[in-house]
């Protein structure tokens, strides 16, 4: 606990119950005119800034993470929780304080980070923030600033959307990598409205072979009808000129809305796509998500068997994924050697850093030991490490008893390990004694 007080300055107060377990965090604020700075080493990134004269009176301000199990975010399609549930103390302010919420996701140019506040962990509203920047570049934090504090704040990441205000002249709305494109002719929308465009890409290791995906294009707000048919620009998967002729091209459509689940329905019949090398154009008076999937014909005669595997793809499409720091250690217990391996959520992008799926099943082989020298010690037998299911706001650890008492000579420095969950990964995984 700290406590720092003096005439104008800020108070700077930290609580850890000791009852609390390892991946709690529980902190609170003791705070009156004279303003206050609250964080926690639990979860680092965090803070609470409470500017002088917010208060009038000494107040406390608890804030705390709310459990996975307990409440989770409710979000559409490609979207991803960022950061835990933090559940305040519901008050109100004088004046702007500042909530820094740590963020588990890195930054990307392909990804828009937005804070989200409810007061029933039910209904949630975008509130707007802003990019923290800290002495430590490992911080990756969103500041918001409010005069008020809601029950629960929380982080999600999507695609990037790109936006546009269209009026009775018709406009053109590109998605920011320019991978697709709506064109609205005059007269499409009798008034000013703001639509919405976005995509997001099929990982090609989720398609069965011969299969071959293309961007999944979303039009919001879906289910709205035009008054004038609508351009869309969308680009198919690489090769499209290859596989024109000997695989089937099926265009999908869903028009459901927000959290609802996604029904893909085939409308390949009901308009007509033309190709400008591996880009299609076709027309539509309705919005909606759209997807573009070619099938190999000697495989699939069946609409209903393409349009099952299609839902299959989607599913795995939009299961959430993170990026993943993955540690290891040595400690021995009673002569007892133990290797503990831990898969953490990584704020920020390097190489080293793997993708790894929400609530999957992770199979870790560890095939040698690398000295400090860069030797590469292979072992006898092959050490397996098994991960029933990644939790991404957790340390996820797992043990097994191994013997490496003839290469803990060698000083090594990282094990060398193959790591299977859709793709086969070769990691050097640093190894602490």
């Amino acid at each position: 606990m700290e406590d720092e007080r003096g005439k104008g300055e800020l108070i700077y107060f930290t609580l850890e119950p000791k009852e609390m377990k390892e991946d709690d965090f529980f902190v609170s604020l003791v705070t009156d005119a004279r303003g206050g700075v609250c964080y926690s080493k639990r979860l680092p990134g965090f803070k609470l800034i409470v500017p002088q004269n917010c208060l009038q009176e000494p107040t406390r301000i608890f804030a705390k993470a709310i459990r996975e199990s307990k409440k989770t975010l409710r979000l559409m399609d490609g979207e991803v929780q960022a950061s835990k549930i933090l559940e305040f103390t519901e008050m109100k302010f004088n004046g702007n304080i500042a909530v820094d919420i740590p963020c588990l996701v890195p930054e990307s140019r392909d990804h828009d980070i937005l804070v989200l506040m409810s007061y029933d962990c039910v209904t949630w509203k975008q509130i707007s923030h802003e990019r923290s920047h800290f002495e430590d570049e490992k911080s990756n934090s969103r500041r918001v600033l409010l005069n008020f504090l809601p029950k629960y704040i929380s982080l999600y990441t999507r695609y990037r959307m790109t936006s546009l205000n269209v009026g009775p002249g018709g406009g053109s709305l590109p998605t920011h990598d320019e991978v697709a494109k709506v064109q609205f002719p005059p007269g499409a929308l009798k008034k000013l409205t703001n639509v919405m465009i976005q995509t997001f890409p099929v990982p090609k290791f989720f398609c069965p072979p011969g299969v071959a995906a293309g961007p999944v294009l979303s039009l919001e707000p879906r289910r709205r009808r035009f008054h004038q048919n609508v351009n869309y620009y969308l680009k198919g998967p690489n090769g499209v000129e290859e596989l024109l002729g000997s695989h089937h091209c099926r265009v999908l459509c869903s028009i459901t809305e927000g959290a609802n689940k996604t029904d893909w329905k085939d409308v390949s019949e009901n308009l007509e796509l033309k190709w400008n090398q591996d880009a299609a154009t076709f027309v539509g008076n309705l919005s909606g998500r759209f997807w573009i999937l070619f099938f190999p014909k000697e495989n699939y005669q069946d609409n209903q068997k393409m349009l099952n595997v299609a839902n299959q793809i989607y599913r795995l499409t939009i299961t959430p994924s993170y990026a993943v720091d993955v540690r290891a250690r040595l400690k021995r217990t009673n002569d007892i050697l133990q290797l503990e391996v831990s898969m953490k959520c990584a704020s920020q992008t390097k190489e080293k850093h793997i993708r790894i799926y929400e609530n999957h099943f992770i199979s870790l082989s560890v095939i040698s030991v690398v000295s400090s020298q860069e030797e590469e010690f292979f072992l006898d037998e092959i050490v397996q490490l098994h991960l029933n299911k990644f939790r991404p706001f957790t340390d996820n650890i797992t043990t097994v008893t191994v013997d490496f008492n003839e290469i803990l000579d060698t000083k090594p420095a990282c094990l060398k390990a193959n790591l299977t969950q859709y793709e086969t990964s070769v990691l050097f995984i640093p190894l602490k004694l």
